[in-house]
């Protein structure tokens, strides 16, 4: 979109826009687009340390991209961070719907215990059917937003889908009043929450630490 017009204003729910130069800075953006940042490559480490958590045995996780939402920048983070948690990474990649199932079972073939599921608007679409290819492969997942966990995923922790639309929504209204948008700073969530669904933990054989659960901000149960 910013390739298209360098004039009419953007606003957008987005990840990394001073690593990808959407925005010159977070406070003042300078050009035609603002919105919400997400956290991104933060809020992956974050779940790739609850996997941990949940699974401190685990040796190996895998790691399902969608190579349209996933920079560089999230496999680097990782990398680094799967270091210090002592785990090998095995990153899997699935572009379209039908390709999720088969990376999965790959992901499991190649010894994987688990999988983080990184932020992608594809995969929160087809969130049902994703949970339940992980599970057919045996594989917990983590994910980003409640809703896919609500489909069938085991975890997700991040912030509210709703609450970071209605921020979007209300950074366009100011546009739309006369706000310009170079001058609109690029909001961050400030809050994040951590949601466990225990029937699907238990369709694994998973259980889940009782610590962690009394910090989930909700279980489902």
């Amino acid at each position: 979109a910013q390739a298209a017009t360098t004039s009419i204003p953007i606003v957008a729910l987005t990840s990394y826009p001073l690593e990808l130069r959407l925005v010159a800075n977070l406070a003042r953006p300078g050009g035609n687009l603002s919105g919400v940042s997400i956290f991104t490559a933060e809020l992956n480490v974050k779940r790739l340390a609850l996997l941990r958590e949940v699974m401190p045995a685990a040796r190996t996780i895998a790691v399902l991209r969608d190579p349209a939402a996933a920079p560089d920048e999230q496999t680097r983070t990782l990398d680094e961070a799967s270091q210090e948690l002592r785990v090998a990474l095995y990153f899997v990649d699935a572009g379209r719907p039908d390709e999720i199932a088969s990376a999965l079972r790959r992901a499991r073939e190649a010894g994987s215990e688990a999988v983080n599921v990184l932020a992608s608007p594809m995969f929160n679409g087809v969130a049902g059917a994703l949970a339940a290819a992980a599970t057919a492969a045996g594989l917990p997942t983590i994910c980003q937003w409640r809703e896919m966990t609500e489909a069938g995923c085991v975890m997700s922790y991040g912030p509210s889908y709703r609450d970071t639309l209605r921020a979007v929504a209300k950074q366009l209204d100011r546009v739309l009043r006369g706000v310009r948008v170079s001058d609109l700073p690029v909001e961050q969530p400030t809050n994040f929450e951590l949601i466990v669904n225990l029937q699907a933990a238990k369709a694994l054989g998973l259980a889940i630490p009782p610590t962690l659960l009394a910090r989930a901000d909700e279980v489902i149960e």
